[in-house]
């Protein structure tokens, strides 16, 4: 069983450096979007009410202009 994965693996991924360079750059545009997306979920967690965005939208409730 684990010979006929080793076979299928080499023969349509590890066989081919083009294969090989499409996994690297898909697999760092994934990483960077989920890294970069749950750092600023997180930012914004720990900031809420501090940020532009919070303090704009209350100042828009309360009729203060910019």
């Amino acid at each position: 069983m684990s010979n006929a994965l080793t076979n299928i693996f080499y023969k349509y991924v590890a066989k081919r450096n083009s294969t090989w360079m499409a996994g690297a750059v898909v697999g760092a545009f994934v990483l960077d979007t989920t890294v970069s997306g749950f750092v600023n979920m997180t930012f914004d967690s720990l900031n809420k009410g501090k940020l532009w965005k919070d303090v704009y939208a209350e100042r828009v409730k309360k009729g203060i202009s910019q």
